[in-house]
């Protein structure tokens, strides 16, 4: 018995490779199609959407973030600057591949989303730091596992608070990850039949 679903698949390779064969499909140097490219089929367009998506809640989350620590005046030294100054860059960064759509605008999100790991890292720390000092201000006999859990659950600073820059950075590099842009492959000519 012939299962229907390898019939239906052998039907579709058959079909590609002599649509592939009149140069009605681009194909690729391996001999496959490249999916992930936008016109090379259903799932390019999934891709494409699923890249416009990630891109929507990268941008929302950013706009939030920057509301946020405006409103709460993260700007008394230079180290909260750096979130809001990167928060910046980032939109500097996804407007200018928005506009270019090129593969260096592309690697400079890449680049901008990394940066935005290391501060989500660095703030933990440094969020960490500040509220282990409020607290052995307050009463110096505090300290091991009754500390940490005073520092984990302290509101100013909130210790896990940048951990939303790790968020978005991630997003952000999801967004990149696999783009066609910057693919290796590049489509060859097809043979033309005589």
């Amino acid at each position: 018995m012939i299962n229907p679903l390898r019939k239906v698949a052998t039907s579709s390779a058959l079909l590609l490779h002599n649509h592939s064969r009149k140069g009605m499909i681009p194909i690729l140097s391996d001999q496959t199609t490249n999916l992930d490219r936008p016109g090379y089929g259903l799932e390019g367009e999934v891709t494409a959407t699923l890249r416009h998506i990630l891109l929507a809640i990268l941008f929302f989350s950013m706009t939030g973030t920057f509301a946020d620590l405006l409103f709460m005046d993260h700007y008394q030294d230079w180290w909260q600057l750096i979130p809001l100054a990167l928060l910046v860059c980032a939109v500097v960064a996804i407007l200018y591949y928005g506009v270019s759509r090129s593969a260096a605008a592309l690697r400079g999100v890449q680049v901008v989303m990394v940066l935005f790991l290391a501060a989500g890292i660095a703030g933990v720390v440094l969020h960490f730091r500040a509220s282990a000092t409020f607290h052995s201000d307050m009463d110096s006999t505090i300290g091991g596992w009754r500390l940490i859990e005073l520092v984990l659950g302290s509101k100013a600073p909130p210790t896990l608070a940048p951990m939303t820059m790790l968020q978005m950075g991630l997003i952000g590099l999801a967004f990149t990850y696999r783009h066609p842009l910057l693919s290796r492959q590049r489509p060859v000519a097809t043979e033309k039949e005589n």
